[in-house]
């Protein structure tokens, strides 16, 4: 499903020229299900969740 949403969405943010960084594949299982201690609940990441988070935009917040 999020693989799904995610394919989905890449159209609309090039049309927006919105950046999209897809985190998906760096939290989630070869099964598709979120790697232990990803998320809390399955809508909050824990903290390993957010490090994966922000290891995904640390370039493209670092950039000038």
């Amino acid at each position: 499903m999020f693989l799904h949403y995610t394919q989905l969405m890449k159209p609309f943010a090039a049309q927006q020229q919105i950046t999209l960084v897809d985190i998906g594949l760096a939290m989630l299982a070869p099964d598709g299900n979120f790697l232990w201690g990803m998320m809390l609940d399955f809508t909050h990441p824990t903290y390993k969740g957010y490090q994966v988070w922000a290891d995904a935009i640390k370039t493209l917040v670092d950039a000038p």
